[in-house]
């Protein structure tokens, strides 16, 4: 077997359980914060956006400095201590008293960890370019496979053990991780590194300065903040729905998973057209059935009709990420590219941010409907401006 495909294959592996992991904890996050001592509604669903948002407050600013890291000292390197970095926080979330000490272990975990940026580089500088599309897409599928599995077993087990258990048992599978790394993973050493180290600063004039690297990372934002708005308040959107809250983690758990079977589905597909057709009408296509499942979600009233539109959602998203970060990857030299992936993740990580606390205060003061309408039109403003040819690769 080629190294490259052995290299992706190991950290396949590696992400999925990473993002099993962190899936664990998502369906009952906020049922979390309620058990901390949260009684009022409005309370709850503003400390679930802080929760939400809280590893990506601090992950903004840390990721491109792991990102110029990882081209100085090695991309493997980075990735073992951000694998490393998010056990040692998850053990921290699960000591948690209160919802202020769960916000701010949760920032610590943004700022120790930054794994999937760190595999996203270290994958895409050890692909070969015209194999890179595909790559990422497989990537891809480890996250949504992990997205599948976790909420899932997360949900069985809090119904159990309770919820604070489940903080420890993803620190266990981080460790274990981060040595299967260490010992799988072999670097591919190029010739292609001109010796000269890029900062952050040398990082961000370079995308300034091409067009398509700079609307792409804007898109990455704006894509991730709208997919984003409705995670802190859809397991409370799936409670209005159910008769009976003793299944309300099971329920949510399940409809969480169904994004991801689609994102599994679907993002090989998206990768081999995006190294075939080129990214940009990919992404266009993505954006657009996101707008339209994410605007669907305000007009029904049945967990069945969601788990429909869920499965469009994750069709959507398994085209979305993989085509921006293949277009940046291909307009990137290679040893820029961990710099340079760690600016667009750390946008990833702005969205990931923003969008949970605009999700939470939106729907605190305007209701849940609000919160697909505003999602649902962002994507739209992301798939026209892709539409029109800004982004024209």
């Amino acid at each position: 077997m080629e190294l490259w495909k052995r290299n992706l294959y190991i950290i396949w592996i590696s992400q999925f359980f990473a993002i099993g992991g962190i899936s664990l904890v998502l369906p009952f996050l906020p049922l979390f914060i309620r058990e901390l001592g949260i009684a009022s509604t409005a309370e709850e669903r503003i400390w679930s956006g802080w929760a939400f948002a809280g590893p990506f407050l601090l992950s903004f600013i840390s990721t491109p400095i792991w990102g110029s890291l990882g081209d100085k000292y090695g991309r493997k390197l980075m990735t073992v201590r951000a694998i490393f970095g998010l056990g040692i926080s998850q053990i921290l979330v699960g000591l948690s008293q209160t919802p202020f000490q769960l916000v701010l272990f949760r920032m610590i975990q943004g700022v120790v960890s930054g794994f999937i940026p760190a595999a996203l580089s270290l994958v895409a500088s050890n692909t070969p370019k015209e194999k890179s599309g595909y790559a990422l897409g497989v990537l891809q599928t480890s996250t949504a496979a992990g997205s599948i599995m976790g909420p899932m077993i997360g949900a069985t087990l809090s119904a159990f053990f309770g919820f604070r258990i489940i903080f420890f048992i993803n620190a266990a599978i981080c460790i274990v991780i981060g040595f299967f790394i260490i010992y799988g993973f072999k670097e591919i050493t190029t010739n292609d590194d001109n010796g000269k180290n890029y900062t952050i600063f040398d990082n961000l004039s370079f995308i300034k300065q091409r067009k398509h690297l700079f609307l792409a990372v804007i898109i990455i934002f704006l894509a991730q903040m709208s997919i984003m708005t409705n995670q802190p308040i859809f397991t409370l959107y799936i409670e209005t729905m159910i008769s009976d809250p003793k299944y309300l983690a099971t329920i949510s758990g399940i409809i969480f998973s169904i994004t991801g079977v689609a994102n599994v589905i679907s993002g090989p597909i998206w990768g081999k057209r995006n190294d075939k057709y080129g990214s940009s009408k990919n992404l266009s296509i993505a954006l657009f059935i996101g707008s339209f499942s994410i605007l669907l979600h305000a007009f029904v009233n049945n967990p069945h009709y969601v788990g429909f539109l869920r499965i469009l959602l994750g069709i959507s998203i398994g085209g979305i990420l993989p085509s921006l970060y293949t277009l940046m990857s291909n307009e990137t030299p290679i040893e820029r590219r961990g710099g340079i992936l760690g600016i667009s993740s750390s946008f990833t990580t702005l969205g990931n941010m923003i969008g949970p606390l605009t999700g939470g205060y939106i729907a605190s003061y305007f209701g849940f409907q609000m919160v697909f309408f505003f999602g649902a039109s962002i994507l739209l403003i992301c798939g026209s401006i892709v539409l029109k040819g800004f982004i024209d690769k």
